[in-house]
């Protein structure tokens, strides 16, 4: 209502006989009086509204401060504005000696290559992620660490870019482990996956105090969008858990990524206290975690969680106390090491395998001394001291076999040590699994058929004949095993593909290009799921103890992976199982296969000079030659062998030497 205020003033005698000029009085105090009581309700809610601004400040400060990741805001200037003391730390500096300085001032060994990511974040206004920098600091200037980095535009609200966040992780541990593994030069099945904490934080640069009442509702705003950008953008689960009895541990608020992480929905997740997640291991061991934490300490350690599927995994938990107006809580981040688990058992298997080469390499000279001597006196009885109807001469047979049988054991562990010599020719495949498929016809017990089949001729590939030819005979007498006790049939295909680029070579480990493709399967008891997974495991047997050492199909890998080459399986309990061996071809010209040796003894009267370092071994090649009616000289080493050959060159037609 609008009132003259220029009729307020007038004579007494006007006012007496104009009464209702009082009217419009009346309604102009009112109206102040109700402007002044809308006023203090808007300042009392204002208030209110900066005390709640104040305590989301405090609780994103805290969170800021105890985050294991490195947080710091440049300006357009590239100065620093803020940061945290993890970061500052990474640096060697303390907070107070970054602020108003730039990283050329701070961190000058490594600064020339962040200047340009951070001018491109601000003209670009997009963000730069997955960045790594290698260097040192002054908080390790001996050493040098690998960071990976994350650079995000922070905008104003005219919508330019006042400045860049960053995030840094230290990864050097992660990247001297893969080094780790690169030296073994192990063709690890699957790439190292270790993830990395990625974390978007929003501006965490408003730190003075609201001056003005009109502010105070958007830093409240601001603050909402700090704490869910922390919260939500964390790769790795975080929880914010009660700390005081009864309800010690229940989940008071948590993130998509631990909801991810552990098979939830977000909602479940809230309804859970966090020992719902432990294994009971885990869980027997949580009130000494909590009681450490509630002393003070920001605890890091590793444990067990399950998953809702019952699935148990590692983690890596980082958690401590945080206090929000006089209210205790538990802060706790966890990281799924799973990943990380796996890569240090296979760089734990690669220096066990080295192990077994080094002990492999030191005792096989010897032991194949030892069982040459076996071999080579049985050998020299069944030849010549034995009548051919003599009833010793099976049994003497016996002995050779079980010596030769020791003999491919000591090649067995040296081809899977990798200290086995190969000489790689191009060698057709098809007589080398004929040879196997006649031997295995001849042991093979009653009730399994073998069936042979050849879609290509003339298959080639560039390998060790005698290698390939153990493959096959470890894959078919697995198959003969499997069958044993129910019998059924052997089966063996010979055939050729070509992989093209993509998903199924990537699968296999194997380059695009034509391969040979033999396929052994068997009609036996098949194996469960969890067999299969570690049929190729060194050692790894289901047979009774003394009746496998658990090598075999570790060595068939092993010389398919050596040749550029793998094996699959694939196997159904009750139904059998097939095994199929891909090897790169090769061409067919130049081709060799395997030939048999010549029967019967030769002899002669030829000189033969025989050159062994072991007395033993020398002795019985004299023996066996003698035996022949050749002449033999025998030296025990090379200096002796050419001292005899010089005093009469011409004497000797053959020389049989192992040293050289």
């Amino acid at each position: 209502m609008a009132v003259d205020t220029a009729t307020w003033r007038q004579p007494l005698e006007n006012f007496l006989l104009q009464p209702y000029a009082v009217a419009g009085l009346l309604v102009l105090v009112v109206s102040l009086l109700v402007n002044i009581v809308l006023r203090r309700r808007a300042e009392r809610a204002l208030r209110r509204n900066e005390q709640q601004a104040r305590a989301q400040l405090a609780e994103l400060e805290n969170v800021y401060r105890n985050t294991p990741i490195g947080l710091g805001f440049v300006d357009r200037e590239l100065r620093y504005v803020r940061i945290n003391d993890f970061l500052a730390a990474m640096n060697g500096s303390t907070v107070e000696e970054h602020l108003g300085r730039t990283p050329d001032e701070v961190v000058p060994g490594i600064a020339d290559r962040l200047a340009p990511i951070y001018r491109q974040v601000i003209e670009t206004g997009l963000p730069v992620l997955n960045h790594e920098v290698t260097g040192r600091t002054a908080a390790d200037s001996e050493k040098e660490h690998v960071w990976q980095t994350n650079y995000y535009p922070l905008k104003s609200g005219a919508g330019t870019v006042s400045g860049v966040l960053t995030v840094v992780t230290d990864i050097t541990a992660r990247k001297r482990v893969e080094d780790e593994m690169e030296q073994y030069r192990l063709r690890l099945e699957a790439k190292v996956k270790e993830r990395m904490a990625e974390v978007e934080l929003a501006n965490l640069l408003l730190q003075q105090e609201i001056r003005e009442r009109e502010q105070a509702e958007e830093s409240l705003q601001i603050s909402e969008k700090l704490y869910r950008a922390l919260i939500e953008k964390a790769g790795d689960a975080v929880f914010l858990l009660e700390a005081e009895e009864p309800d010690v541990g229940k989940i008071i608020s948590t993130n998509q990524a631990a909801a991810d992480m552990h098979g939830y929905s977000f909602d479940e997740l809230l309804s859970l206290n966090i020992r719902d997640m432990d294994t009971p291991e885990a869980a027997r061991s949580m009130p000494d975690r909590v009681r450490r934490i509630m002393a003070g300490e920001w605890i890091k350690e590793e444990i067990s969680h399950r998953k809702k599927d019952g699935t148990v995994f590692p983690v890596e938990i980082s958690a401590g106390l945080l206090e929000i107006e006089n209210r205790r809580y538990i802060l706790a981040f966890d990281r799924d090491i799973t990943e990380r688990k796996r890569v240090e058992s296979d760089l734990l298997q690669a220096q066990k395998s080295e192990a077994l080469g080094t002990l492999a390499g030191g005792i096989a000279h010897d032991f194949n001394n030892i069982l040459g001597t076996i071999i080579g006196y049985a050998e020299i009885i069944e030849m010549f001291d034995l009548p051919a109807d003599s009833l010793v001469r099976p049994k003497l047979a016996e002995v050779i076999r079980a010596a030769y049988r020791a003999k491919a054991l000591v090649q067995q562990i040296l081809t899977f040590s990798r200290r086995g010599r190969q000489e790689k020719n191009s060698v057709q495949l098809d007589p080398i699994i004929r040879e196997v498929l006649s031997f295995m016809k001849a042991i093979l017990p009653p009730g399994i058929d073998v069936r042979y089949t050849v879609f290509r001729e003339g298959a080639t590939v560039m390998a060790d004949g005698s290698q390939i030819h153990q493959v096959m005979m470890n894959l078919c007498t697995n198959a003969m095993h499997a069958m044993e006790k129910s019998g059924g049939v052997l089966s063996v295909t010979l055939d050729e593909l070509k992989i093209e680029p993509g998903i199924y070579g990537m699968m296999l480990g194997l380059e695009p290009g034509g391969y040979s493709k033999i396929s052994v399967g068997d009609t036996g008891v098949g194996m469960e799921p969890e067999v299969m997974e570690r049929v190729f495991d060194p050692y790894f047997t289901t047979r009774e103890t003394g009746e496998g050492t658990g090598l075999g199909l570790a060595v068939a890998l092993g010389i398919a992976r050596n040749h550029g080459g793998t094996i699959t399986v694939q196997s159904g309990v009750g139904i059998g199982s097939v095994f199929q061996v891909f090897l790169p071809r090769s061409e067919p010209s130049g081709s060799r296969t395997l030939t048999e040796p010549a029967s019967g003894v030769a002899a002669g009267r030829e000189r033969v000079l025989f050159v062994d370092d072991e007395e033993t071994l020398a002795e019985i090649g004299r023996n066996i030659l003698e035996q022949c009616g050749y002449q033999v000289a025998v030296a025990a080493n090379g200096r002796e062998a050419l001292r005899i050959f010089q005093v009469d060159p011409a004497g000797f037609d053959l020389v049989i030497t192992s040293t050289f």
